[in-house]
């Protein structure tokens, strides 16, 4: 099963979720199996839905929270994954950290909007 599947299946069962109980019970399910593969993934390194946005306006919420119109235009303005390579490369701290997360975070909205 693929993530955007699993969301999908979330959305659906969370219009259900208040007339019956096994719907309620697959959200619970979805949930788990979400949180789970975020902590696998930022074991590796990689960002999730459960991370947290760590600048602008949306600073503190997770990223399955920050409105996606915001998420594409962020991505739009940081398209080029090799000029976020190259910083991650060749910057000295802070602006290193600063370009891993970037690096980080590009990452995990590709996969976001090209379907898990």
């Amino acid at each position: 099963m693929k993530l955007a599947q699993l969301r999908a299946w979330y959305k659906d069962a969370v219009k259900y979720k208040d007339c019956h109980r096994f719907a309620a019970m697959v959200v619970e399910l979805c949930n788990e199996v979400v949180r789970l593969q975020s902590l696998a993934d930022e074991k590796h390194g990689e960002l999730s839905d459960f991370s947290l946005m760590t600048f602008g306006e949306h600073k503190g919420r997770k990223l399955a929270d920050v409105p996606e119109d915001y998420l594409r235009w962020w991505l739009s303005q940081n398209s080029d994954r090799s000029i976020i390579q190259l910083e991650v490369r060749f910057k000295s701290y802070p602006e290193k950290a600063i370009a891993v997360h970037n690096l980080r975070l590009h990452d995990y909205l590709v996969r976001r909007f090209n379907g898990g």
